[in-house]
């Protein structure tokens, strides 16, 4: 995950500015990414570390940055078109309040096979889903 390019930058403002103003937003690189994993969950930080593509780094980190913060994930393609008291995701309670915010979300995809993207999610702190979907995925690694 490196430096933003320009259409990066212009649509993480457009978050900056839809988003409530207690919200935090942080660009991870390379060596976060692994700090992170390191110090949270050193439980995964081999598999994370020898992950056969990046890919599956980034996806593995996006589960447990949720799994640990909460809070919503984006790619960094996704421009917030609309101001935090209206954004909503499908099925949900308004993501602002978190009072009403219980589970987790993800975004259907229109590609075939896949049922959900990974690339617009939103949860809870510490929900369980993402701990079982780790060890799902080390799971995977493991049986190849």
């Amino acid at each position: 995950m490196g430096p933003l390019d320009e259409t990066g930058v212009i649509f993480a403002q457009s978050w900056v500015r839809c988003m409530p103003k207690e919200c935090s937003f942080i660009h991870w690189d390379d060596k976060a990414l692994s700090d992170f994993v390191s110090v949270h969950y050193p439980e995964y930080i081999e598999m994370f570390s020898f992950a056969p593509v990046s890919v599956i780094k980034f996806d593995m980190f996006r589960y447990l940055l949720l799994h640990y913060y909460g809070g919503i994930y984006r790619d960094t393609d996704y421009e917030c078109m609309a101001p935090e008291h209206t954004f909503y995701l499908p099925h949900t309670a308004n993501v602002s309040d978190a009072s009403n915010f219980k589970s987790v979300h993800v975004v259907g995809s229109p590609y075939a096979p896949e049922y959900v993207q990974n690339s617009l999610m939103a949860s809870v702190k510490n929900h369980a889903f993402w701990i079982e979907l780790m060890n799902d995925i080390q799971n995977l690694i493991r049986t190849g």
